[in-house]
């Protein structure tokens, strides 16, 4: 693997994707989590999903704080007080039974940690010398990741319950702190800002509807994801059955994201963004009501693959569009700000109606995002 990091980078490509796996732990095992709250703490899905989206609120917070500071301070310093507010934030969690403070913990500690790590990685693509490589390379192996989390997290909860989970979560963090310590340095100025732009970079109409579209997509697939353990339930699955499932399908994630770093912009970024998202919403489909396990895993592998295929063109496209490298970060705004909201809502839609309407939120939001991305590859070609 070619580590796409020019002499004198701010971040090797490795220490990226290890950054990011541990900002977006949370994230990663979202199911896990907002399912061990309703078990064990007997939660309502609204409330679990709306704790689920604590730390999503305060990630898209930190992505808020990196961007405005981002290009002042030393990087080893962000990701240092990013790692230690993951940490504490879980650590804390172990003891909190009321909901409006395990609420407040996640949202200023934990969440507001992870988008103040996450935005390192994030910025360091940019600037790679390769950023849609790289960028399939970092979701490829970030999967890795993911697929081990929901391997091991439902066998922690299963033998030491939520407080296992919760102290693993707290040691995810801890264990980057030599990479944060000995790995992260800043850039200098004439790298932090390539291509001359200016200091203050505006957000561009062409990069508004592209942010909009991640928004949109992360909005729709992060309401299916925090309860998408709920169909295998139903199937008479137990936890650590579907923590299985989950791992080994997300593990499908690494495929899509290696044909997108392979296809590069050679096809261009809309032709298989859309494509993409017409396949996602089939499986969507599938997943409202699964006749069988069988169905299930289709659908969840075909998510997958989808997720990271797209998401490799909406970094891509961002990435093409800002010679500043800058609006990189505002990717982080725009996915936490989709998917702060997505557990909330599907809980809330969940408890009114059924399962079924997640999935059906899913395909309208991804339909949406369909457009805007449409509107911003026309918007970059007709300047």
């Amino acid at each position: 693997m070619t580590t796409e990091n020019k002499a004198g980078a701010p971040l090797h490509l490795a220490t990226a994707i290890y950054l990011g796996i541990v900002g977006s732990s949370v994230l990663l095992v979202l199911p896990i989590f907002v399912g061990s709250l309703v078990s064990m703490l007997d939660l309502s899905s609204s409330e679990a999903g709306w704790i689920g989206s604590a730390d999503l609120i305060g990630y898209t917070m930190g992505a808020i704080v990196a961007f405005r500071i981002i290009d002042g301070v030393p990087w080893r310093y962000l990701v240092l007080t990013g790692l230690v507010f993951m940490a504490a934030g879980n650590a804390v969690s172990l003891v909190l039974t009321s909901v409006p403070l395990l609420f407040a913990t996640r949202v200023i500690l934990s969440g507001l940690g992870a988008g103040l790590v996450i935005a390192i990685p994030y910025r360091a693509l940019g600037m790679m010398p390769n950023p849609e490589r790289s960028t399939g390379i970092y979701w490829t192996l970030n999967v890795l990741g993911g697929a081990l989390a929901l391997f091991v997290l439902p066998r922690i909860v299963e033998a030491w319950g939520l407080a296992g989970l919760f102290v693993a979560l707290s040691v995810i963090p801890m264990s980057a702190l030599p990479l944060a310590i000995f790995a992260v340095r800043t850039p200098d100025r004439k790298s932090a800002m390539r291509g001359g732009a200016a200091e203050r970079a505006t957000v561009t109409k062409t990069a508004f509807f592209l942010l909009t579209a991640i928004a949109m997509f992360n909005l729709g697939l992060g309401s299916v994801w925090a309860f998408v353990d709920r169909p295998a339930a139903a199937l008479g699955l137990n936890l650590e059955a579907i923590g299985s499932i989950l791992s080994a399908t997300y593990l499908v994630s690494m495929l899509g994201s290696s044909i997108a770093a392979w296809q590069g912009g050679r096809i261009g970024f809309l032709r298989p963004y859309i494509g993409s998202v017409f396949v996602m919403i089939g499986a969507l489909t599938l997943l409202i009501a699964p006749s069988s396990v069988v169905v299930y895993i289709v659908a969840l592998a075909l998510i997958n693959f989808c997720w990271n295929y797209g998401m490799t063109y909406q970094f891509s496209a961002i990435f093409s569009s800002d010679s500043s490298g800058r609006t990189a970060v505002l990717i982080i705004l725009a996915q936490s700000a989709g998917l702060m909201l997505g557990p909330g809502i599907a809980g809330t839609l969940v408890e009114h109606f059924s399962y079924a309407a997640g999935p059906i939120f899913g395909i309208v939001l991804c339909s949406f995002s369909a457009a805007a991305f449409f509107a911003g590859t026309i918007e970059r070609r007709d300047r």
